[in-house]
């Protein structure tokens, strides 16, 4: 079971709602979600019983889910901020060198705090799907239309790009009660946080020049959102790091397939001590 059990503060005075799961005591895995989503797509981990002995901790960024919501365009816009809230919630909760996984836009954040600060409190790094390479022909178009209309300040404009914007993060239809609270919660992110949180510059070079911890980069073969090359590229760029394609699988593969997630997840905890 999930459940909101601390709001840190960040350096700019964000209030970020913190999910944890798993043993209280256990080894820390700090999930970051991804563009307009929310702790809560990480159920399927909260749940698992492969990860009930590490200790879940998954805020919700800002501008998403229960966090606090500034109006100011420089709260998104700055990547500084995403960092101090990383740094925010390892030092608040007292996380002792966490594995720091990131879906999609969650990948872009840890290349942020990795290019800020380096990676001396963290015990690894775990990519989950994130733009990665400066490539173009790893982007998708189509993808990138719906995360645009998603920013508009006409309702019913952002929330089919939603709707559809759900449907093409998976390679097979989600069930029906997964897809709504899959939506619901992406509608809690307003337009103005979507519209400031586009076109942040990538900082992968700056962040793998720091990265000394394992890495871990999942994929999944049929990811209409980013394309998996993204990620074979990184693994090339990261010699020693770990690399799980998954086949038939799009741009959840942590949603798509829990239980080998989970189990990969878990497997690669025990090789990092």
């Amino acid at each position: 079971m999930m459940q909101i059990t601390h709001r840190i503060v960040s350096a700019d005075g964000t209030g970020l709602a913190v999910w944890e799961a798993g043993e209280p005591d256990g080894r820390p895995i700090l999930l970051l979600h991804g563009f307009s989503q929310c702790a809560l797509c990480y159920a399927a981990q909260a749940a698992s019983p492969a990860l009930a002995r590490f200790r879940l901790v998954m805020p919700d960024l800002r501008g998403h889910g229960a966090s606090d919501k500034p109006a100011a365009r420089e709260a998104y816009a700055d990547i500084a901020r995403w960092v101090e809230d990383v740094s925010a919630v390892i030092d608040g909760l007292g996380l002792h060198k966490p594995l720091l996984a990131g879906w999609s836009h969650g990948g872009r954040i840890i290349c942020q705090y990795l290019a800020a600060c380096g990676d001396d409190k963290l015990s690894a790094v775990a990519f989950l799907a994130a733009r990665l390479a400066t490539d173009p022909a790893t982007s998708k178009p189509e993808a990138g239309a719906l995360i645009a209309a998603m920013g508009d300040d006409d309702l019913a404009v952002s929330l089919q790009a939603t709707i559809d914007f759900v449907r093409v993060c998976v390679a097979r239809p989600l069930p029906q009660d997964v897809l709504l609270r899959f939506v619901a919660f992406n509608m809690l992110t307003p337009p103005h946080v979507r519209r400031a949180m586009r076109g942040q510059p990538l900082t992968t070079e700056a962040a793998f020049a720091r990265l000394s911890v394992p890495a871990l980069i999942v994929h999944g073969a049929e990811d209409a959102v980013i394309a998996y090359e993204d990620s074979v590229w990184a693994h090339g760029e990261l010699p020693g790091s770990t690399l799980q394609v998954y086949p038939g699988v799009g741009h959840a593969p942590f949603a798509e397939d829990p239980d080998r997630f989970n189990a990969d997840l878990a497997a690669f905890m025990d090789t990092i001590g």
